[in-house]
């Protein structure tokens, strides 16, 4: 049976990509031990360099366990740690 996992395909919460997998492995919670570790949402909210704002690029991953609800915020995997002036809606509205 193959398994559907969404893959944020950019910094962008809402591009995502669908991968195909058909022996997806499980991973174990860092707390509880259980299988069903990873990520639940994301949160944007990435600053602006040039200006502060927030923009809708993604600032952390929130990683969690469908056991027992614990929870860890990951930087993004994208890897960014301020967003352009051309991805602000203020500086390049």
């Amino acid at each position: 049976m193959e398994q559907h996992t969404l893959k944020p395909h950019s910094a962008y919460s809402g591009s995502c990509i669908i991968l195909t997998t058909k022996h997806a492995k499980s991973t174990h919670c860092t707390k509880c031990d259980t299988p069903g570790w990873g990520k639940v949402r994301v949160e944007t909210g990435l600053t602006c360099s040039g200006c502060g704002t927030e923009t809708k690029l993604i600032k952390h991953e929130v990683h969690g366990c469908t056991k027992c609800s614990y929870e860890e915020t990951h930087k993004p995997s994208h890897g960014l740690e301020q967003a352009e002036p051309g991805n602000c809606q203020y500086c390049n509205p």
